[in-house]
């Protein structure tokens, strides 16, 4: 993906979309209460009973009528625009990229923050390919004890198979969900210094050379120093990137940068440990 992130076709943000329609909105609402208060007064509009004025004052009404329908329905756009601001920003975001984009779909993902059976409703969906790879990204919105916590959620589909791995930051697990992810069959490797204190590095029971093949105390540098808000799980044959929900251009450009570095350093290491992963299967099951 080329970096388009300084071009101004798109703008900084969606409230930055949402501010731009709402005072659009505003103007139209006040050049309207202006307007109003002209056309009665130099329209020749009287408050008089007599018969001719009731002519004339019906004609004027209705004169204004047909300017006010008009009003109505502009102001119905531009609180469409306010309303829908998300995907308007998500849509522009896709055609600038060559991504497409998608308003809604139902679809299966799994994985440790959607579970593995869910079938969710996805909003704003863009979708694209990394290499030989499908990819969609879209965001989720999640109810714990009263909190919403929102979510950017980036799935890249493999076309090969890996054990469950996780390594995902401080605060993004909520109570026994890590444990209930892998079925109790879990192994945890403490990640590199003070990495440990803000980040959790998970896998299958058997699988933790693969996983320290995979997040390399350089890999996990990386990651956490460059996308420090980024959470990561792979499983089956989908890896998940999660992140805080990104409303912004610069943080949008920034979790799509990280593909790059994914097809280039952790996807090649993930093939190639699919067979290792594919015999140790089949030793548990003996």
């Amino acid at each position: 993906m080329k970096d388009h992130s300084q071009d101004k076709e798109l703008e900084r943000s969606i409230d930055s979309i949402r501010i731009k329609y709402t005072l659009i909105s505003c103007s139209a609402i006040f050049l309207f209460l202006v307007f109003s208060f002209l056309f009665f007064k130099y329209s020749g509009f009287t408050f008089t009973l007599d018969r001719a004025s009731s002519a004339a004052n019906n004609t004027i009404i209705n004169n204004f009528l047909i300017f006010g329908v008009f009003f109505l329905v502009v102001l119905g756009y531009l609180f469409e625009k306010v309303y829908n601001a998300e995907s308007i920003f998500y849509n522009k975001f896709a055609k600038i990229n060559d991504l497409r984009f998608r308003l809604e779909e139902e679809k299966k993902v799994g994985g440790i923050l959607l579970g593995e059976n869910d079938h969710v409703h996805l909003r704003d969906i863009i979708s694209g390919k990394i290499g030989a790879h499908d990819y969609y990204f879209f965001n989720h919105s999640e109810k714990h004890e009263d909190i919403v916590t929102d979510r950017s959620i980036l799935v890249i589909q493999l076309d090969f198979s890996i054990p469950k791995m996780i390594f995902v930051s401080d605060g993004f697990l909520v109570g026994d969900r890590a444990c209930t992810y892998f079925d109790g069959n879990i192994s945890s490797v403490p990640p590199d210094g003070d990495m440990s204190r803000r980040f959790f590095l998970a896998c299958e029971k058997g699988f933790e050379i693969e996983l320290l093949q995979v997040f390399s105390q350089e890999v996990q540098l990386f990651i956490t120093s460059k996308y420090p808000d980024i959470s990561l799980d792979f499983q089956g044959r989908q890896l998940m990137i999660y992140s805080d929900r990104l409303s912004t251009k610069k943080g949008l450009y920034g979790l799509f940068s990280f593909l790059a570095y994914l097809e280039e350093e952790i996807i090649p290491m993930l093939k190639s440990i699919e067979s290792d992963y594919i015999d140790l299967k089949e030793a548990q099951k003996n």
